[in-house]
């Protein structure tokens, strides 16, 4: 019986960043083979060439519609660039970043639900990270263990990275459509109905402009829509949404909370919709919870809500504490805000809709 290795294990030669942080600096002189694929995500521009086809491969399924030609000459928007070289045991990662950072503490405020932390030194220089550990850091670089699922981390990282350089603007998680030709928000918790009312305006001919990831210029109060692919939970749906999903491909994913849903570009379920402009944000809707009959009532925001907005922490990565509750707190008293206990997805879609639009 063939044993498999535990993370941060390997065989007689030791662990597997002794190899790797004794190699590494050969390996970066190796070339990278694959062309660079450019994506325009909010202001920005992230670059990726990789020789790691899985993380290639993730980073089109989730960022295809923000494919872009690389920037013209003296484009002054922020960049973050990725290069991936791979060897039979570890990955060598190099981050070409205008500001480089503490990539573990950064990590560790963009990731704390997922158990990460440091470990003890093993090598000048390199600092241990991860579960195992699975990581190895010495800002640009970053090893990876090839044996773990290394992909989405580094990918995550890489766009985290870029957000936090456009300065002017919060990235929430969060919905978003166009209605009237304004922008309107959707938050709440995990389980509101964010994609379900979005895909279901969507439906009815009010622009998607995302179910995850949205970014808000706060001097001008324009949404940045992220057009990644949507992720949909079983679960009720408008009849639309339903018969769109019916004739297009798309892929089930397991998400780390166990639930499986079903992931596909939004250009497939709503062809008419083109790469989409920033828009006035109009309003802000805070989701409740469900109920049988849906229920809108103007907020009349106080300080404490706040609370209820979702920025990444990417977002406020480096910015005080009091700069940052101010800088919310100026976005919902600007912005007309409501509260909405969603219920059958056409009729909460509608209800929206109509209160927009008047």
């Amino acid at each position: 019986m063939v044993g498999v290795a535990r993370p941060g294990t390997s065989s007689a030669q030791g662990p597997w960043w002794a190899e790797a942080t004794a190699r590494w600096a050969t390996v970066f002189e190796m070339p990278v083979a694959n062309p660079v694929a450019w994506y325009r995500v909010g202001d920005g521009h992230f670059a990726l060439r990789s020789d790691d086809a899985a993380l290639r491969e993730r980073v089109l399924q989730l960022y295809g519609e923000c494919a872009v030609a690389s920037p013209a000459p003296g484009d002054a928007h922020p960049y973050v660039r990725c290069d991936v070289r791979v060897t039979s045991s570890f990955v060598l990662v190099t981050f070409q970043d205008p500001e480089p950072l503490d990539p573990i503490a950064f990590a560790l405020t963009v990731f704390p639900e997922r158990g990460y932390s440091e470990h003890d030194l093993s090598a000048s220089g390199w600092r241990l990270f991860g579960a195992g550990p699975q990581f190895a850091f010495a800002e640009p670089h970053v090893l990876a263990d090839r044996r773990t699922p290394w992909q989405g981390f580094i990918g995550n990282l890489a766009v985290n990275r870029l957000l936090r350089l456009q300065r002017d603007v919060v990235f929430f998680h969060a919905a978003a459509v166009r209605v009237c030709g304004s922008g309107v928000l959707l938050m709440g918790q995990k389980g509101t109905g964010k994609t379900t009312l979005s895909l279901a305006l969507a439906a009815l001919g009010h622009a998607f402009l995302g179910d995850e990831l949205i970014g808000v210029r706060l001097p001008s109060l324009e949404l940045v829509p992220v057009r990644r692919s949507a992720t949909i939970k079983p679960g009720p749906a408008a009849a639309a949404v339903v018969e769109a999903l019916a004739r297009v491909p798309s892929v089930d994913e397991q998400f780390p909370d166990g639930s499986v849903r079903r992931r596909v570009p939004a250009s497939r379920l709503f062809p008419a919709a083109d790469r989409p402009p920033p828009h006035h944000l109009a309003a802000i809707v805070f989701l409740e919870p469900f109920t049988s009959t849906p229920h809108l009532e103007r907020l009349v925001p106080a300080r404490s809500d706040v609370r209820r907005l979702t920025p990444l922490a990417c977002s406020l990565w480096g910015m005080a504490g009091e700069r940052r509750v101010m800088g919310l707190a100026s976005l919902i008293a600007r912005v007309p805000c409501y509260l909405v206990r969603p219920g059958p997805p056409e009729e909460t879609a509608a209800l929206i809709a109509q209160t927009v639009e008047e």
